[in-house]
């Protein structure tokens, strides 16, 4: 594993008492973007630590894709843990705050050093959060061309970082309008406890739920996927063209410095169970049926989260899809 240098001397991998590892692949890409990352939120005297998972899926084909999602990985971490209540730290064995960063085909976060914050929330709305960037002269047409507004009320630690992921990847386009004027990214992020779990997302990639054989979607699809998907349920569309259509995969929302038009964020936690696994992942797991996915799942139920993660990515492989996208995976056993 390829560590970022640290003023403390090398850190080491998170612990936490439970089983989590996620990995990723370039499928025929050529090149990875997507970014993820694991954050672990220290517990006070009254509550156990909880466990930060984010993927973001830079938008494929699209130049600035890595950098997108990288940006808003890296400005989640740092906006959630400022918007928490108290000082939030994520542990190493120095005991200093570390912030996982991009990983790139490595199987264990990277992480960086700094010390912990003590602000005690973060603005509803970014600083300077708006669509007059020059790089936003031209909006992709899957976002609302419209003035960039922060969804009223950053009520949450998960909304102010989402905003500011947001912002991030403005931020990073204004820098280079011409090269990134058209660069976004995907973004799920979840917060697991040891009984429930909270959840923000904005596009297609997955949060999935495997429980007693069975595997859920968690959270909103903004895909055509799901338009068509109701399309099929209301007899308008058949099933067998779904795959092959040519807008399938085109995006209804995405963070690109714009308005984000559409937000999955559950009011309340959903409830966990003894030997659920959550499963969040970008879209190149698609490749894969939901009854592959279980399948694969209830074959490794009682194996280490990287032998999940590992067989899953192997069986994406195994299909050699000819278009095959980026896939991210990560797995947290409760």
């Amino acid at each position: 594993m390829s560590l970022l240098p640290t003023k403390t001397g090398p850190p080491q991998p998170l612990q936490l008492d439970r089983d989590f590892a996620g990995r990723q692949i370039l499928g025929s890409r050529d090149e990875q973007q997507d970014s993820y990352a694991f954050s672990i939120v220290e517990g006070d005297d009254a509550g156990a630590e909880k466990l930060l998972v984010i993927i973001a899926d830079g938008m494929g084909g699209h130049v600035g894709g890595r950098e997108a999602s990288l940006a808003a990985v890296r400005g989640f971490v740092d906006a959630f843990f400022e918007a928490l209540d108290a000082p939030a730290e994520t542990k190493n064995a120095g005991g200093t705050a570390s912030v996982p960063s991009q990983i790139s085909d490595q199987e264990s976060a990277l992480t960086e050093n700094r010390p912990p914050t003590t602000a005690a929330s973060a603005p509803s709305c970014p600083e300077g959060a708006s669509s007059s960037s020059p790089a936003q002269a031209s909006a992709p047409p899957w976002v609302l061309k419209e003035k960039a507004a922060c969804p009223a009320g950053a009520t949450s630690p998960l909304k102010a970082a989402l905003l500011a992921a947001n912002h991030a990847v403005d931020k990073m386009i204004a820098a280079d309008p011409d090269t990134l004027g058209e660069a976004g990214t995907t973004l799920v992020a979840a917060v697991i406890e040891r009984s429930s779990v909270r959840w923000i997302s904005v596009g297609d990639s997955l949060l999935l739920l495997w429980r007693k054989g069975k595997l859920t979607r968690m959270n909103a699809d903004h895909s055509m996927r799901a338009v068509f998907a109701e399309k099929v349920a209301a007899g308008q569309m058949r099933a067998a063209d779904v795959n092959t259509h040519p807008e399938r995969n085109a995006l209804l929302a995405a963070l690109n410095g714009l308005e984000i038009v559409r937000i999955d964020e559950p009011p309340e936690p959903t409830p966990l169970l003894p030997d659920d696994i959550l499963i969040a992942a970008s879209d190149g797991l698609l490749t894969l049926t939901t009854a592959e996915i279980s399948k694969e799942i209830k074959k490794l139920r009682k194996a280490p989260a990287i032998e999940v993660v590992r067989a899953l990515l192997a069986k994406v492989e195994k299909k050699a899809a000819p278009k095959q996208d980026n896939a991210t995976i990560a797995i947290i056993r409760i």
